[in-house]
């Protein structure tokens, strides 16, 4: 848990790739077998960084 405190939240710039957790949810399967694309693979693991409910989801599929 002191993780959690410790994250910092992504600069405002990067507010132009964000997606909420439902988009990120759709493209978990696709991100796990390698399928997306570079940029929708940065935005993917940024966000599992940075949220820990998506990052459970992906964890359970694994």
């Amino acid at each position: 848990m002191a993780n959690d405190l410790n994250k910092k939240r992504p600069p405002e710039s990067s507010k132009k790739h964000r997606m909420d957790c439902a988009q990120i949810r759709e493209l978990l399967f696709a991100y796990m077998t390698h399928d997306l694309g570079d940029t929708q693979t940065l935005v993917v693991r940024a966000h599992l960084r940075y949220c820990p409910d998506c990052a459970t989801e992906a964890q359970k599929n694994l």
